[in-house]
């Protein structure tokens, strides 16, 4: 069977904003996938492994399994005197089912895994449930990219026509549906029956700006694309004047949604847990991709033009 990757019924809609949502989902989550490397792990625990649970869940239960260490999709459960888990349950169909116990205050030597979480919200606040994953802060970025890429398409499609078509009946309604299924593919259709004609009436509505709404949205993608870059920790700067001092440039780093410090020092605090009480030594840091070497050049090539 030959793969053939131009069919038109595979072709992508790029109106239908929840395949959009997936798409851009999975862009997202597969960038910040990246954000950190580790070094010293053993060969049965990817970082990918890690890292999925960490921004899809907010924490990663790793623990031993057929003498090796693995990590697994686990639901929180218990509390200590400060609401946070001391065990959780798993099943997984290679692995099986178990139960992992993180810091059970009424029998430490029940402790067989380790909880490292993304971030220092952890999974609850005085008891109350909080997201410390990135689940819902990539999806709204995917939500808006979807939703502004639905809106282009519909756009570009509606500036073929400038009218919307209303049918008296089946058969009229079927005759333009095919017509506009047409139009849609950029096609030449024509409409073979002539009887459609005195009960076919239309609606009009031209846009005359529609060209420039279009950049606006465009525009509008690339702005979003920039917020959740900035707001991941990624440092870069637009400045909007011919000079900006170091203090300004921190200052906006400052003001991000989500601190790389904090994440990577909730990583560190698991993985030095890790290394005691498994005897290894995993390190992680940031990625270098994600770090501005130019950063802080091209704030002291700005300082010395002032």
């Amino acid at each position: 069977m030959k793969f053939d990757k131009y069919k038109i019924d595979d072709m992508v809609d790029v109106s239908d904003v929840y395949k959009g949502y997936k798409y851009y989902f999975d862009k997202l989550l597969a960038y910040c996938l990246n954000i950190f490397e580790y070094n010293g792990l053993p060969e049965s625990l990817p970082s990918k492994e890690i890292e999925s649970n960490l921004l899809l869940t907010g924490h990663c239960a790793i623990f031993k399994k057929n003498n090796e260490l693995v990590t697994s999709l686990t639901n929180l459960s218990g509390f200590d005197k400060y609401y946070n888990p001391t065990f959780a349950p798993y099943a997984q169909p290679c692995l099986g089912s178990g139960t992992l116990y993180f810091q059970n205050f009424h029998n430490i030597n029940k402790q067989n895994s380790v909880i490292i979480y993304n971030c220092d919200l952890q999974n609850s606040v005085l008891g109350i449930d909080t997201d410390g994953s990135l689940y819902t802060f990539i999806g709204r970025y995917a939500r808006m990219l979807a939703d502004i890429e639905s809106t282009i398409s519909n756009k570009c499609v509606n500036l073929r026509d400038t009218y919307i078509p209303i049918a008296d009946n089946d058969n009229v309604k079927n005759s333009i549906k095919n017509f506009i299924q047409q139009r849609v593919l950029g096609k030449r259709a024509i409409v073979t029956d002539s009887s459609i004609v005195p009960n076919l009436k239309s609606v009009d509505i031209s846009d005359k700006s529609s060209t420039d709404k279009i950049y606006d949205l465009l525009i509008s993608r690339d702005k979003i694309l920039e917020s959740f870059y900035r707001e991941i920790g990624v440092k870069f700067y637009q400045p909007k004047k011919a000079q900006v001092n170091e203090e300004e440039v921190t200052a906006n780093s400052q003001m991000l949604i989500i601190s790389l410090d904090d994440l990577l020092s909730e990583r560190k605090k698991g993985f030095e847990t890790l290394n005691n009480i498994f005897n290894l030594n995993v390190s992680v840091k940031i990625n270098e991709k994600f770090i501005n070497k130019d950063y802080k050049s091209e704030v002291s090539d700005n300082e010395k033009n002032v």
